[in-house]
């Protein structure tokens, strides 16, 4: 087996590791836990809570939405005559856009709840002390994804090459066009995805939303530049609104679905920004199953690039062939 081949099911297979031990953990804190004993408590805060990533956080770079809905539930416990507070609900720390209704509902302020807590650190509590079933599922197909993508991808690509060499003009161009071809069929998938997506979203629902806040972030991103790393700064516009669903206040940042603007340059951020001013009305289009997710303007005119890259790449691959 080559030097490649090696380096890539290496790379291929950390994914899958990382996600493992993350489980492997998050089930021993779970066995922990399910031995923790239990008080009563008393809810004394439900909101919905906004968290923004700031420039560095994980994830930042390439996230369309840098806002985050959750459930924000504050509850009262008492432990050996000492009164504590907590707000940690379940064990899996986040959870899904899709529950925060629900568990809203079902963690009203004044409501009466079974408070769990660690007998060593009381003031490390929950309420649920199980893992969502959507956890084991969402785990089940990443694991899917890493591991039985790359070997179907890899069990095409050689197929193909073997076909493509009997079919061809010229055998040697057999790799780069399989390469080629396969690179144009992710992106005609994705760009059928994508614009599903759109259609969808296109068709939620809308409220009146306000602007509450326009800003330019500037981070730092790792390239490529002469064969070795190094760093620039990007920049792109922050806007931030708030709109109202089911006597509810959310907060949200995405203006166009899937698409981030950013450049190096500030000028580009700015002008972008100033679309947006505080103060200024908008219409929100929000997931009425999932009322945290909204945008401001589902299609824009960018979005046909996926399109474009997929018929250009096809093409490519057809010339070299013929």
């Amino acid at each position: 087996m080559s030097q490649g081949a090696i380096f890539m099911i290496v790379v291929a297979g950390m994914f899958p590791a990382v996600i493992i031990v993350a489980v492997v953990v998050k089930l021993i804190e779970v066995r922990k836990a399910s031995r923790w004993p239990a008080t009563t408590g008393t809810v004394t805060n439900s909101i919905v809570k906004a968290i923004k990533n700031k420039p560095g956080d994980p994830g930042y770079d390439f996230s369309d939405s840098e806002v985050f809905n959750q459930p924000f539930v504050e509850y009262e416990y008492t432990v050996n005559g000492r009164k504590l507070r907590g707000s940690r609900i379940t064990i899996g720390e986040k959870t899904s856009g899709y529950e925060l209704e629900t568990i809203l509902a079902r963690y009203p302020v004044g409501a009466t709840v079974t408070v769990y807590y660690d007998p060593a650190n009381p003031k490390n509590a929950v309420l649920e002390r199980d893992l969502p079933k959507i956890v084991f599922v969402g785990v089940g197909c990443l694991l899917l994804f890493f591991i039985g993508g790359p070997l179907v991808a890899a069990a095409m690509y050689f197929h193909g090459v073997d076909w493509l060499r009997d079919h061809i003009a010229n055998p040697d161009r057999a790799p780069f066009v399989a390469a080629a071809t396969g690179f144009a069929l992710l992106t005609l998938l994705f760009a059928i995805g994508h614009t599903g997506a759109i259609w969808r979203t296109s068709r939620w629902p809308t409220v009146p939303g306000r602007i509450v806040g326009t800003d330019v972030e500037a981070f730092r991103e790792r390239y490529i530049d002469s064969d070795h790393y190094t760093r620039r700064t990007l920049y792109k516009p922050s806007v931030l609104y708030t709109y109202e669903v089911n006597g509810r206040q959310f907060t949200a940042d995405r203006v166009t679905l899937g698409l981030v603007m950013s450049s190096t340059l500030p000028l580009i951020a700015r002008r972008s920004a100033a679309r947006y001013a505080p103060g200024k009305e908008v219409v929100v289009h929000y997931d009425p199953k999932n009322p945290g997710e909204a945008v401001l303007r589902p299609w824009h005119p960018l979005h046909i690039l996926p399109w474009l890259v997929a018929g250009a790449v096809f093409w490519l691959a057809w010339a070299v062939a013929t």
